[in-house]
C-alpha cells in the first residue's frame, strides 16, 4: 500500500499565547519561573474567545489566588463587593444556586475580564503572581511574533524542498539500480536526517542525535529567536547545496564551515536541561 505524501504546512508549529507550551516560553527567552508562572496563571484564567461572557467559577477563582477575605462569602460582600456590582451591570456576572449536602449555596459564574481584575486586586502571593503574568503576557505575543514566522515558514518551506530533492535523488537512484524500489522513501528519509543533523554539527559541533541527548530537546524546539534564524540561514544553504548536486557531507561542510562553524554554543541551552 503507497503512503500519501503530506506536504508539511507548518500548522502544528503555530503557538498563541492561549496554547503556546511551556517549552516555548523558555525557547523564546523567558526564565524557567516566568514560564511556569504563565503556564499557571493560565489554567486560571483561561484565555477565551469572548472575554465578557461570565463563563468562570467564581468559587474556584477565589480558591486558585490564595482565598482572599478567608471565607468565600466575605471576598464577595466586602473584598470583590464593589468590582461584582459594577460588572453584574454589564451582565458579566451570573448567579445560581448550587445544591449541597448541607444548605443551597449562592454561587457565581464571572466573565474573563472580570476575573483578572479580581485576580490582581488580590492582596495574596497568587495576585501577585497574576500582574507578573500580565506583564510577561505583552512581551511574550511581541516574542511569539518574531519568533514563529521562522519556524511555520521559512524552515517548513526548506523541509519540503529538503523532501522533494531527497525523494528525488533518491528515485533516480533506484532507476539506476542503485536502490531498490521498495527504499526509495527509507533512503529518502536517511538522507533528510543526515543533512539536518549536518547542519547542527557545522553550527554547534554536534549531531542533532547528540545535541537532543544533551539539551532534552531537538535543536529546533531550543534555540532562541536570534539562534533560530542562524540556523535558518545555514539549513537553507546547506539543502540548496544538495539541490544543486553537492550530496557529500564533507563538501556542504567545507562550503558553511567559514560562515556557520560553532555559531551556536551548546553551553547556552544546557542550564534550561539541569532546571
Amino acid at each position: 500500500m503507497t503512503k500519501t505524501k503530506t506536504k508539511r504546512t507548518g500548522i502544528s508549529l503555530r503557538h498563541t499565547v492561549a496554547d503556546c507550551p511551556r517549552s516555548v516560553y523558555v525557547t523564546l527567552g523567558f526564565t524557567e519561573e516566568q514560564a511556569s508562572r504563565m503556564m499557571a496563571v493560565r489554567r486560571i484564567l483561561p484565555i477565551v474567545e469572548n472575554r465578557r461572557e461570565p463563563i468562570i467559577d467564581a468559587r474556584k477563582l477565589w480558591e486558585a489566588i490564595g482565598r482572599p477575605e478567608s471565607k468565600f462569602a466575605d471576598w464577595i460582600s466586602r473584598g470583590a463587593g464593589e468590582l461584582f456590582r459594577r460588572f453584574e451591570k454589564k451582565s458579566e456576572v451570573s448567579q445560581h444556586v448550587t445544591r449541597t449536602k448541607g444548605r443551597p449555596r449562592i454561587d457565581y459564574l464571572v466573565s474573563r475580564d472580570l476575573a483578572a481584575q479580581l485576580a490582581m486586586m488580590a492582596n495574596t502571593d497568587e495576585g501577585q503572581m497574576v500582574r507578573e503574568y500580565f506583564l510577561d503576557m505583552e512581551e511574550a505575543i511581541i516574542r511569539l511574533a518574531r519568533h514563529q514566522p521562522i519556524r511555520a515558514n521559512l524552515l517548513v518551506q526548506v523541509d519540503n524542498e529538503l523532501t522533494h530533492a531527497t525523494r528525488k535523488q533518491a528515485g533516480i537512484a533506484a532507476k539506476e539500480g542503485l536502490v531498490s524500489k521498495q527504499s526509495v522513501p527509507t533512503v529518502s528519509l536517511a538522507n533528510e536526517k543526515r543533512i539536518k543533523s549536518l547542519v547542527c554539527r557545522i553550527l554547534t559541533g554536534h549531531s542533532a542525535s547528540e545535541w537532543k541527548e544533551s539539551v532534552g530537546r531537538s535543536i529546533r524546539n531550543s534555540l532562541n529567536t536570534s539562534d533560530l534564524e542562524l540556523y535558518s540561514r545555514c539549513y537553507d544553504m546547506a539543502v540548496s547545496l544538495f539541490r544543486a548536486g553537492c550530496t557529500k557531507d564533507e563538501v556542504i561542510q567545507s562550503m558553511l564551515a567559514p560562515s556557520f562553524a560553532d555559531r551556536i554554543k551548546i553551553e547556552d541551552y544546557l542550564a534550561h536541561a539541569t532546571d
